[in-house]
Formats: C-alpha cells, structure tokens, sequence
C-alpha cells in the first residue's frame, strides 16, 4: 500500500531534518535547504510512505496547492521556538487550509524543535496557530524533536493508522 504525504512550512521549521532522520539518517544541523521539493520514500508495515518535502522559498509557497492535492495527509511543521515566525506560519498554514480542493485533506501540524527550553508550549501553539478554526477536515498536533527523535515513532504511527 502506497500513502503520499507533502511536509511543507516556513523556512528553517524542521522539514528536512525530520524526513532525514525518519529515514534512518543522522541529524545535522547544517541541512542544506530544499529547492522546489524533493521526494523521500519510507517503507514501514506494507506501507510506503512517498513524503514529498516542498521548499518554503515563496515561488515554491505558490505551488503548494498543486503539491498538496490528492496527498493522503498534509504536514505542516512549525517551529516551535521562533515565536516571532509563528503569525507568519498561521498565516500561511490557514492560507493553505482554505484552498478549496484540499478539503477533506487530514492535517498534522508538527510543532519541532520541541526539545529547546524555549518555546511554545503545545497548548500555546494551538492557540497561536488558531488551530480551532480549521474546518473540513481533521486536525493533529504533536510537538517534536529531529535532534532527539522526541515524538517521532509517533508521527509515523500516525500516518500508518491513516494509511489502513
């Protein structure tokens, strides 16, 4: 069974580094930043996972309904201790959510960098995020970490229960 699922929010949030580390690689912290998207593909349980990692430079932003539609679930990675970066990341995470053809679509909203002493709590961040106010489709929130693997069998725990 095959499941897609696009990764996508502001630059620096974590994208990359978390499908590196998912994929059995080291985290870095010197990732090199994607330009336009790039495709990794998981095998866990029977099911491959074609995570599709799509860049925050704005001319990719532009495109990110095309990536997204027919996806399986949308992920939106923030993070969590850029509290100035927050309104900019609600406003494009809401931006996405209101685009007609991906109603429906589940959305994780992964808050990384959990492991930082500061940050957003996880009840802050749904606030902030205004996370209530998605409507049409399911929504799931988990704090993470790359650099501590914090939540991260989680994640893909998540994405198979949707998969099956």
């Amino acid at each position: 069974m095959e499941m897609e699922v696009v990764v996508t929010g502001l630059k620096n949030a974590g994208k990359t580094s978390l499908l590196k580390v998912l994929m059995g690689g080291e985290f870095t912290f010197d990732s090199t930043p994607t330009m336009r998207h790039s495709t990794k593909r998981l095998h866990r349980d029977n099911v491959t996972l074609i995570c599709r990692d799509i860049s925050s430079h704005p001319k990719s932003r532009r495109l990110q309904e095309r990536y997204c539609h027919g996806v399986d679930v949308i992920i939106f990675i923030v993070d969590m201790s850029d509290i100035p970066l927050i309104s900019q990341a609600k406003y494009e995470l809401h931006g996405l959510m209101s685009k007609e053809s991906l109603r429906g679509v589940p959305l994780l909203v992964l808050g990384s960098k959990f492991d930082l002493p500061q940050k957003l709590s996880m009840d802050e961040l749904i606030d902030e995020l205004d996370l209530a106010k998605i409507r049409s489709r399911a929504v799931y929130c988990y704090g993470i970490s790359a650099k501590e693997r914090i939540n991260l069998d989680e994640v893909i725990q998540f994405l198979l229960g949707w998969a099956g």
